[in-house]
């Protein structure tokens, strides 16, 4: 069963996802700036800053879940991953995605019922 702190793990594995979808933007709008411009950019900052965030708020949530769920619990942000990617950066939801997204989500399924 899902205590409040693996729901605030989850919760991260949501900011985790937004931050990498940031980074992907960003990729994708300095395509022909410099290394430079490329890493002083707002949204590169912005998303290390929300990296660093998820990883505080999962210090947090450790001390409710046990060391052998975190890891199943913060796959699930490869699935917002996926929905993210599909909603801002345009990119084509396929068959193997889905797939590949059923399998994390069987896998943490099947690894909770343990």
């Amino acid at each position: 069963m899902l205590n409040i702190y693996g729901a605030i793990m989850i919760s991260a594995a949501f900011i985790n996802a937004i931050s990498q979808v940031l980074l992907k933007k960003s990729a994708d709008d300095t395509k022909e700036k410099n290394f430079l411009e490329k890493l002083l950019n707002k949204k590169v900052f912005l998303a290390y800053v929300l990296f660093g965030i998820v990883f505080l708020i999962n210090l947090y949530a450790y001390r409710g879940v046990h060391f052998k769920y975190g890891g199943a619990i913060q796959s699930i942000g490869q699935v917002f991953v996926l929905m993210l990617s599909v909603l801002f950066c345009n990119e084509k939801l396929t068959k193997n995605r889905i797939v590949g997204n059923l399998f994390i989500i069987c896998g943490v399924v099947i690894y909770s019922l343990r």
